[in-house]
C-alpha cells in the first residue's frame, strides 16, 4: 500500500490550498457573520473544474480518486470550513442526481 501522494494529488493540494488562502480566507468571516452563501467564491472555484470530482465523465464529471477528493475537502476547510461543507453538499447532490439518471437509463 502506498501512503505517499501522487504528483497529481500534490498539484491538486497546492492549487486548492492557494485558492483557500487567497480567495476563501479573506471573505470567510464576513460571509459567516452576514450568513451569506459563498456564491462569488463558488463561481471562482468552479473555474478549476473540481466541483464534480467524484462524478463519471459521462455525466459531466472529472473522475478523481477518493484521496484527491479528501485533499480538496481538507484544503478548502483550511481556508473556510463552511465552504468545504458547501462543496461536500454539492457533491452529494450531484451523486444523487447521477444515480437517478443511471437508474432511469438502466445502468448499474
Amino acid at each position: 500500500m502506498q501512503f505517499q501522494e501522487t504528483e497529481e494529488q500534490s498539484m491538486i493540494r497546492e492549487m486548492v490550498r492557494d485558492f483557500a488562502e487567497e480567495v476563501l480566507a479573506p471573505t470567510c468571516l464576513a460571509r459567516d457573520k452576514a450568513q451569506q452563501p459563498p456564491l462569488e467564491e463558488w463561481a471562482q472555484f468552479i473555474e478549476y473544474g473540481l466541483q464534480s470530482c467524484t462524478i463519471p465523465e459521462d455525466y459531466g464529471g472529472v473522475p478523481l480518486d477518493d484521496v484527491s477528493e479528501a485533499i480538496i475537502v481538507e484544503e478548502l476547510a483550511r481556508g473556510d470550513a463552511s465552504f468545504a461543507v458547501f462543496f461536500c453538499v454539492h457533491l452529494e447532490c450531484r451523486i444523487r442526481r447521477v444515480g437517478r439518471e443511471c437508474r432511469c437509463r438502466g445502468s448499474p
